[in-house]
Formats: structure tokens, sequence, C-alpha cells
């Protein structure tokens, strides 16, 4: 029996769909990534000393190594003019003598993109690797990788947020040691990983609850790496010893095989924290043998859908304020019931087609653009609730509604004399549409001359900036899940009182659900 096979068979075994736990070895199979290490000696050359000198003065020990190249780092980047453009991006950001070695850092992983010339086994792993059904994901890498595969997946960065956060253990990434995208965020100094053990406790205690309803696909990690010893003792120390046995028995370790040695499954015994367990142990050079498995067990419902379903009624319970809270939807155009297999009615359903759909507002749209959570009606939206925004907005999103009720045919061509008239005011457009502002679009050959693609132009520009030169950009630059992190990122400007920010946040919206909705759909 191949490792695939007996993998799909314990996976179909299991109550729930499995966890990932990824390390720094999917980021080098497929970013060409190296290790913490191999970052710490990528800039060892912009110091005084050498690297072996850092080695040797910190005793080997790798954080404490990264805190003395950090203090070295920090006079070098406010001094250098190779940093003069990065500080004047980030020098607002600086908290202590680490922040600028985590900035460059950030900046050098995030211009890691995909190896170019990828061999095309690697690229039909990837393929895979984004069917995955997986409730959710863990992860000590610093880059996106996993958010720009899993774009539905909400994101908690470092344990503030997973501590602090009602998460609900599904579509979701805990990145545990930070994130590139905010570099004070990184575990990599002394100070940092001391702080990170002040509280790992209660991370472990959030992580627990997952090891104990989830089996753990641990990815790009050694099983003698420190950093999953460390999680796994924590874990284990919580439980006796029939609970250890029980969980252990749902971990399983994907190890590369390097050698050329083979494939191999086996349950083998461990040393963990003194707890002598059996844990599930694969090796392989072929990682479609792990992914092929995850793409075909049956999830029931979407990962994202899940989540927000669980998520209004965590609020609504926690709350007891049902404003906002509850959806109620109409079931009445189901092909099949016997899909429908859990139907939670609250509410009026006159009031919901009376009144409902009228009350929307476009930040409530904006919201929808962004998350995909709501679940309405689009015919509804298309015929109650856009016509009603205010005439004066030029910038309203139809296209995901146009789509989804059927308006746009195969041929991408969008029926407008089935359409309200303000509705084919809004679908009415092309790119130039987005380019309002005369100054910028005068530059628009020179952002494209000088921008490769929107991962870069986000890098290097400001945010206000951003928001007029992303719709200049040529259509083939515009990565749709990049462009999708921004907006999550950036959404809080729903809100904003700043008016002009908001106006041209709400245009790339706009512009995002044309791009995903219309030309690429």
């Amino acid at each position: 029996m191949d490792i695939s096979k007996r993998l799909l068979d314990f996976l179909d075994n299991q109550k729930t769909l499995p966890f990932l736990f990824v390390g720094s070895g999917i980021s080098k199979r497929y970013l060409g990534l190296g290790s913490w290490e191999d970052l710490l000696i990528r800039f060892s050359d912009k110091l005084p000393h050498s690297y072996s000198y850092y080695r040797g003065k910190s005793n080997d020990n790798l954080p404490e190594l990264a805190s003395l190249m950090a203090s070295d780092f920090y006079d070098v980047w406010f001094t250098e003019d190779s940093y003069k453009k990065s500080r004047q991006i980030y020098e607002e950001i600086v908290k202590n003598d680490s922040t600028p070695l985590k900035i460059e850092i950030s900046n050098y992983i995030n211009d890691a993109e995909i190896i170019e010339d990828l061999p095309e086994e690697l690229i039909e792993e990837i393929e895979l690797f984004q069917q995955s059904n997986v409730d959710g994901i863990i992860t000590t890498n610093w880059d996106t990788f996993l958010e720009e595969n899993f774009s539905d997946f909400e994101r908690y960065i470092g344990q503030e947020e997973i501590l602090f956060n009602n998460h609900q253990s599904v579509a979701e990434i805990f990145k545990i040691h930070g994130c590139s995208t905010q570099p004070n965020s990184l575990v990599l100094t002394d100070q940092d990983y001391n702080k990170y053990e002040e509280k790992n406790a209660y991370l472990a205690s959030k992580l627990l609850t997952i090891f104990v309803d989830h089996p753990i696909i641990f990815l790009g990690y050694s099983l003698n790496d420190p950093n999953i010893q460390n999680i796994l003792s924590k874990v284990f120390n919580c439980l006796d010893e029939e609970k250890i046995r029980t969980i252990s028995e749902r971990l399983i370790f994907v190890e590369w095989d390097e050698h050329n040695e083979g494939d191999y499954y086996e349950i083998t015994p461990h040393n963990i924290a003194s707890h002598r367990v059996s844990l599930r142990t694969i090796r392989t050079d072929d990682f479609r043998n792990i992914y092929e498995p995850l793409s075909k067990i049956e999830r029931r419902y979407p990962a994202k859908v899940l989540r927000n379903l669980k998520e209004k009624i965590y609020d609504l319970v926690l709350t007891n304020d049902p404003k906002n809270k509850i959806s109620v939807v109409d079931i009445e155009n189901v092909e099949d019931y016997d899909e429908v297999e859990v139907v939670m009615g609250l509410g009026i359903k006159s009031q919901l087609s009376d009144i409902g759909y009228k009350s929307i507002q476009v930040n409530d749209i904006i919201d929808d653009i962004i998350y995909n959570q709501n679940n309405w009606d689009s015919n509804s939206i298309i015929n109650d609730t856009l016509p009603q925004l205010s005439g004066s907005r030029s910038y309203v999103p139809v296209f995901k509604y146009l789509n989804d009720a059927g308006f746009i045919d195969e041929d991408g061509n969008i029926q407008f004399d089935d359409l309200p008239s303000k509705v084919r005011k809004y679908a009415e457009i092309d790119q130039d549409y987005f380019s309002s502002i005369d100054h910028w679009r005068k530059k628009k050959d020179y952002f494209n001359d000088e921008f490769d693609s929107v991962k870069e132009l986000i890098r290097e520009e400001t945010f206000e900036h951003c928001l007029y030169i992303i719709p200049l950009l040529d259509i083939d630059k515009i990565n749709l899940s990049m462009l999708h992190t921004f907006l999550d990122e950036n959404s809080e400007l729903i809100e904003s009182t700043n008016d002009f920010h908001k106006t041209y946040f709400i245009a790339l919206v706009h512009y995002y659900d044309y791009l995903k909705y219309y030309v690429n759909a």
C-alpha cells in the first residue's frame, strides 16, 4: 500500500479535518528561503565582525547571536546610504535596537517569490497544496507563502493576536513567531524568545484545544526541532498519560527524503519531554504523496463559511446583542434538499425581503467583498440593495453579485438590459475608470517601468501612494492574493473619518471586485 493511500485511510477515519504545522522546510522548498541561521549568515557581511565571531561570542546560541548582530546592525542601518530609502519608509516603527535587522530580514523575505523555473513536479505540489482540505495552519515561518495559497483563511500574527482574539480554529493561520509584514512581530533575538517563553504556557493552552480535536501534520520540520520539542512538551505537560497517547496517535511528521532512501510510512517510538510516545512518521521526496490525500478528504462546507458561522454564533452568545450578528438565508432555490443538512432560522422571512436588503449600506458591501462571508442572495443585492445606495457615490462593487446571479455569461458579456439603471452605471466601466486623479494617471508608464508587480509596489511605496498607483499597473502585474491581503490589512479604513483615504480605499476594493469577478472570472 503506497503512503498516499495509507495517509488517506488514516485521515478518513478521523472525526475532524487536520491542522498543518508548517516549518522552514516548506519555505526553502518553494521559495528558496533558508533557515533562520541562513538568514543571519546572509546579513553578517554587513557587520563589523564575521559570523564566526558572533557565533563564538554567543556560545553558538542563535537567539543570543541574533541579539549581538542586531545591536551592531543598528548603527549600520542608521548611517549607511544603502539603507537610506528603507529608513525613510520604516524609521517610525523602530522600537529598539533589534528593529532595523528585523526590517531588513523582512524586506528580504518579502522579496521572495516562487523559485524561478521551479520543476514541474514542485509546481504540481503547490497546486495540490492549495486544494488541501484542512481546518487551519500553525507555523513558525515568517514569509507569506501560506496566506497567499490559503487566501480565504484568517491570519493571526504573534502571540498577542492569537491569545486575545476569538478565533474559531477553522480557516485560520496562526503565525506564532511573527510575520515579515510586521517586522517588529518577528521572534528573533534572545529578548524576543524570553518574552515568547513568558506567554508560552498561555499559547500552549490555546494550541492544546487544537491538538485535542484534530490530527496534526508537521511539514518542513525535523522532529528534533527545538521549537517543536518545546511546544509538544508544553502540551504534553498539561495531560495525563492516557491523553498523551491519544494525541500522539494523531501526530504525523513528514520528513523530506533527502538521500533518496525511498518512501516510508511507519509508527515509531520517540522521547518527548520525558514521555515515550509513538508517532506516525512519513518520509518522501514527493510531497504530492501528502497533498493529494489532503485534497481528497471530504468537507461538507467550505472552511471559510464554517468559520463565519461559528464566529457569528459565538459573537451572539458572547455579547447577547443580535445587531449585525444574525443572517437569515432563504433556501427556496435549493435544487437538492438532501444537501441541506442543517438549517437554522432566526427572524422573520418577510422582514428580510422587505427591509433587510434595503438596509445594507456601502460599508457592508465593501466588507462583504473583502471577507466574502455574508452569504447574501445576489439577486436581492442587485435589485433591492444597490439601487438604493446614494447616487453620488462613484465606487460601488457590483461584479461579485452580477457574477453570482448569472448576469455575466461565459464569454464575459454583461446582460445590461436586465439590470436596474444605477447598477448598470456601476458596471459599465473599464480599468481607466479607477484612475481618476489626472496627476497620477499621467505617470502610468513611469509606474509600470518602475514596478514589476503589485507586491513590489506595496513594499516600496507608502500606503497612500499604493491607493492611487495600484489601478495604474498593468493587470498582469496585479496578484489578486497580494491585493486582497493589502485590503484585508487596511480594512479599518471602511470606518475611517478621513474621507479622502476612505474614498480611494473603497475605489480599490471596487477595482479588486472588477478584476476578481469580471476580468479574471
